[in-house]
């Protein structure tokens, strides 16, 4: 038997209603679940469940591996993303596929947060022009499902091999439409060095930021270093 650890301790309501979700909707699934399996452990059980099966809040809590205070200020929060638990206050439930799309958007909407944080707080402005490149959607012309290029920047003999019945424009960052199926190869491949001298202008650019606040807190040896911002 696994012992549990104080670090799980919160997790203490979502294993009830773990074991309470095996019996009565899984009772053939329900042997070897209890109060003393690790979350991880749990969890793997967990994600072998149809992807319809509700969950309550506290069960989805410890699935996503968060706290049922950090759960609470989740469901609490203004969309984006939208949240998907339904019911009264204290029998909120979700099914098991919302929850986990739920789960990304929140932890890509926050990531894009913290990121979008560190390159304003960049000291060069080269650095924070160029991390706001990268976040922003561009225009880019599409035709058949296939990428032509950027609306910007399109070489005009593209315009002979595209269906005009087909085309259209759509709103994607540079690393989305890099991914996507292209009309021309070699269009893509150029963009594809854009992006790859983009990032090594960027790596540049922040290394020569590092330097020069390195030297600035050599200079400063009893000055308090500067906290990282949490997610």
């Amino acid at each position: 038997m696994t012992t549990q650890t104080n670090k799980e301790a919160y997790y203490d309501e979502g294993r009830k209603q773990a074991i309470e979700l095996f019996k009565e909707q899984f009772p053939r699934q329900a042997k070897g679940i209890h109060m003393a399996m690790t979350a991880e452990e749990l969890r793997l059980r967990l994600r072998k469940l149809p992807d319809t099966t509700a969950f309550n809040s506290a069960l989805a809590d410890l699935f996503v591996g968060i706290s049922q205070e950090a759960g609470r200020k989740r469901r609490g929060s203004p969309p984006p993303p939208p949240n998907p638990f339904k019911g009264h206050k204290n029998n909120l439930k979700a099914s098991k596929a919302d929850i986990v799309q739920w789960d990304k958007h929140w932890r890509k909407q926050k990531a894009e947060s913290l990121i979008a944080q560190v390159f304003m707080e960049a000291g060069l402005p080269e650095v924070r022009d160029y991390g706001r490149l990268l976040r922003s959607r561009l225009l880019w012309m599409v035709t058949d499902g296939k990428v032509m290029g950027s609306v910007d920047d399109l070489p005009v003999e593209l315009f002979e091999q595209a269906n005009p019945s087909e085309l259209d424009v759509r709103a994607w960052t540079v690393e989305q439409v890099l991914v996507r199926r292209w009309l021309d190869p070699d269009e893509q491949t150029l963009w594809v060095d854009r992006f790859k001298a983009g990032n090594r202008f960027l790596e540049a650019a922040l290394d020569r930021q590092v330097l020069a606040l390195q030297a600035e807190e050599r200079e400063k040896p009893d000055s308090e270093p500067r906290a990282l911002p949490e997610l």
